[in-house]
């Protein structure tokens, strides 16, 4: 079995999310000027009660965004390329916009794996989450995220990356299509 690992916002869609207005309620609620340097900061120094509550207020701005989310024009094409390939999803957002957000794609039922900031604020613990579940060997999987934080998290879970926005082998990866296309030939060349 191959795995295919994607990030959600930055990769399969950009959020709209209005930071400013979401650090002045957090500070509103919370007091912390932490929030207007570093949300995810932020969100580290509360106690579980406190970010379950910091959850639902962010879960709100990702939910408001979604109405005017950037879709990639070639994603039900990438989609329909990888249709018989498990595929998988660790993503910061939350789970009611995560979810809101693949039902307005119509790619709900093909994720196998969705792993949400409920379960950790950190990218790798997220991957490494998605392999034990999966218990599939780590040469079969490759992650498509966006940033180099997701590339420096595949690589302490030992798993190959393909980050948009990079190049690989002289090849730009501009879009998603390029990303999973290469990610096809990544896992082609691994033995059965």
């Amino acid at each position: 079995m191959s795995l295919l690992i994607f990030d959600l916002d930055g990769t399969l869609v950009k959020l709209p999310i209005n930071y400013d207005e979401l650090r002045r309620r957090l500070y509103k609620e919370f007091g912390d000027e932490k929030v207007f340097t570093s949300i995810y900061s932020f969100l580290l120094s509360l106690t579980d009660d406190e970010r379950v509550k910091a959850f639902e207020i962010i879960d709100e701005f990702e939910l408001e965004s979604i109405q005017n989310m950037y879709i990639d024009p070639k994603l039900n094409e990438s989609f329909r390329i990888i249709e018989g390939v498990t595929k998988a999803l660790v993503t910061l957002q939350g789970l009611k916009p995560a979810s809101k957000v693949l039902e307005v794609l119509g790619l709900k039922d093909k994720f196998s794996i969705i792993v949400t900031r409920e379960y950790s604020l950190n990218r790798t613990d997220q991957l490494m989450y998605v392999l034990e579940q999966a218990g599939v060997d780590k040469n079969k999987v490759v992650f498509i995220g966006d940033t180099e934080n997701d590339h420096k998290a595949s690589e302490a879970v030992g798993i190959r990356s393909i980050i948009l926005g990079s190049t690989i082998s002289n090849r730009k990866i501009d879009n998603l299509f390029t990303a999973v296309k290469l990610a096809l030939e990544f896992l082609s060349m691994c033995p059965s």
